[in-house]
């Protein structure tokens, strides 16, 4: 599903019940993770939020159900 809503994110994967939020940003990461909020407000919560990035090559927690996945590991996938 793609939430064509002004500030949200790229698109979510719905799948066994589960909302998976995607977002695939290379800008302030703040900014990122307030458009995973803003589309979990609009499908009424998620399960887990990607953040598919540049820069570290290394997986980050981001918060409690949002990590950040560098772009290469997640084309390797």
């Amino acid at each position: 599903m793609y939430d064509s809503s002004s500030g949200g994110a790229d698109f979510v994967l719905k799948a066994d019940n589960k909302k998976i939020i995607f977002e695939i940003g290379f800008g302030d990461k703040n900014e990122v993770i307030k458009q995973i909020k803003t589309t979990a407000k609009n499908i009424n919560g998620f399960d887990y939020g990607i953040i598919i990035s540049g820069g570290s090559s290394d997986i980050e927690m981001i918060e409690d159900k949002i990590i950040k996945v560098p772009l290469k590991l997640f084309l390797a996938i």
